[in-house]
Formats: C-alpha cells, structure tokens, sequence
C-alpha cells in the first residue's frame, strides 16, 4: 500500500507512525505544507492570523497561501497516485481536493477537537469525504456522529518505545532531576491556567518539581499561587529525551486533564507509562475504556489530592505493580502498528 501523510514535522510522533507504517509493509512518505513556502512566508503568515478577517491585506495573503497549499496537495496526488491519505487534523486542506479523489482512501486523525478548532473554516466539512476518522475522545466521536459523520472510531496511538522507555540514569542524572513529583509544561492566562495553577498547588506540601516553559507561570500565576514559586524550574525547550529523563527520575506525575480532551485519556499520562512512572491523573470516562479491568488511583476531586500522593509515595510495590498493568495494556492494544494496522484493516 502506498500511503501519503500530511503531518507537521515538529510533531513528535511523526517518525512514530511513518515507521509503524513501513513496519506493515507500506511505502510512506510525508508532506508538510510549510516545506511549501519560504520561512519568512511562514511567519509572516503567523504574524497575521490574528488580525481582522475583513482587512484586504489579510485576505490576499492568507487566500494565497492557502490555494498554494492545495495546488500543491493536487499535485503531489496526482503525481504518487496513494492509495491512502493519512491526514493530521485538518492540514489546511480543502473539500475541493478531496472531491475529485478516486481510489484513494482517507483518513483524519484528530488531535484536536475539530468542532472547537479556529485553524480552518473547513475543519469538518472534510470529514464528510473521508473513509475513516480516528478520534482518541469519545465525547468528540459523538459529537461528530450527531452531525451525520458515521465513519468514526475511538483509536490513539500509544507511546514509541524508542522516545519513552525506562532508563538505568547515571548519579549525575539522577541527583539533578531526581524528586517524589515532576510536572513539564506550559501554562495559560484565563481559566485554563487557573485550574492547572490550583491542580499543582495542592501537590505543592510534596516534593515537587514544576519545569515549566514561558513566563506566565512566575510573572502571573505566582501571585495567586504563591507556593508554585519555590517549585518551577524554567525549561524554555520541547524536548522529548528530557521528558524522559524527567519523568524516570520522578516517583509520580501528576497530569490534569486537558480543557480539550473532555472524555480522553491526556497524552502525557501515556508518554509518563512509557517512561516506567507512575501518572496520578484528573479522571476522564475514557479511562474506563482504556484501563479496563485495571483499578487504580484516579483525582476525581481536587481535594483528595493529598491523601492519594501521601498514599503512593509510601507504597512503591502498589505503584509498581499498577503501572506495570497500565503501561502493559498502552503496549498490547495501542502500540503504534496495532493502531495503523486497524486503519488499514478498516480502510480495506
């Protein structure tokens, strides 16, 4: 099977599933629509998303970015002739591509909720013309189908066992990032970093480690938080390989769950799996899906938030015989190639 991608390629999974494809025997390769452009077409492209739609300039330029994109997308169809289109979100891709499609089959996979998603006025339009839609969120899968989109399953793809595996840290390693709790990631003006800023604050009494990207976190979220203060570590730097070693060298992560992700299982509690930590994670329903027969500790409300970490942090065979359990499952249903070979299977 031939396949095309269309996915960022600063996305850390990308060399997941382009492998995982290869590995079923499938010819892949990946196109990323601002390899289209000049990088100072890009950010001047980025620079005016914000402004007023009714503007002229902003209509000419971004109405030509845009058509450049799918004369391209056509192109590149025309000219491989795939047998499958595996497709990011939306990718900017227009419905008038997908149309004129024969014998190609496509699939989107959501990482965002497209019914809550600004980046394209076509957000679901094009996915009335796929084959197949992965949704790692049955609140979105619902969504979706309420809307006359039938062609929709539940899916996500587990972690790359070559980003996020159990490490042997060396003492230097390890005396560094060493702490009972580790959290990475960014934070938000609003509500959204109000809730994640009173999520850490009640792990604030343990031994916690904050690395946290931007400056919000200190210039804002401090003053109404004032024990973060002592916590954050700034880390201004995407990098998978920290990640890792973060979260080795940390006994348990605390995860809330993402505003977006109303029903899902957060990204992060798999990638901390991967590492061999433990997640203590804001429950969301579809850990029953994913977890099944797996009983765990869960944050069901902020509250218990103390009581649950003193509990774990004073029982480490419980911790290590339930992660082993989850991380186990994340490997047997939603390893990257189980996962593309169910699209396949479903797309055949």
């Amino acid at each position: 099977m031939k396949v095309i991608t269309l996915i960022p390629d600063y996305y850390s999974y990308l060399p997941t599933v382009l492998e995982a494809f290869k590995k079923l025997g499938c010819d892949v390769q990946n196109f990323n629509y601002m390899n289209f452009f000049k990088e100072y077409e890009n950010r001047l492209i980025n620079k005016t998303s914000g402004l007023p739609r009714s503007l002229k300039i902003k209509k000419y330029l971004h109405g030509n970015y845009f058509k450049k994109i799918n004369k391209c997308y056509k192109k590149i169809i025309e000219l491989e002739k795939p047998d499958m289109l595996f497709i990011y979100n939306n990718q900017l891709i227009h419905p008038e591509v997908l149309k004129d499609l024969r014998n190609i089959k496509v699939c989107f996979y959501l990482g965002d909720n497209p019914l809550y998603s600004f980046s394209s006025d076509y957000n679901l339009e094009i996915l009335f013309y796929s084959d197949l839609v992965i949704a790692p969120d049955t609140f979105w899968k619902k969504q979706l189908e309420i809307i006359g989109i039938k062609n929709i399953t539940f899916d996500f793809f587990g972690f790359d066992d070559k980003i996020y595996y159990p490490i042997n840290t060396s003492d230097k390693k390890y005396d560094q990032y060493k702490s009972d709790l580790s959290f990475i990631g960014v934070n938000y003006h609003g509500a959204w970093g109000y809730k994640r800023s009173l999520f850490l604050n009640y792990f604030c009494d343990f031994d916690l480690k904050i690395y946290a990207t931007g400056k919000i976190w200190k210039e804002h979220w401090t003053k109404y938080f004032p024990k973060l203060k002592d916590k954050i570590i700034s880390y201004n730097e995407h990098n998978q390989a920290f990640n890792n070693i973060v979260y080795n060298c940390s006994k348990i992560c605390p995860v809330d769950a993402n505003v977006g992700t109303l029903n899902g299982v957060q990204i992060r509690i798999i990638d901390i799996l991967g590492a061999g930590s433990f997640p203590l994670s804001e429950y969301r329903s579809d850990f029953e899906i994913v977890f099944d027969g797996i009983d765990f500790p869960i944050i069901k409300d902020y509250r218990d938030i103390e009581n649950l970490t003193k509990h774990l942090l004073s029982s480490e065979n419980v911790r290590d015989k339930i992660k082993e359990k989850m991380r186990n499952k994340i490997v047997e249903k939603y390893s990257p190639d189980k996962v593309i070979l169910r699209i396949i299977k479903d797309l055949i």
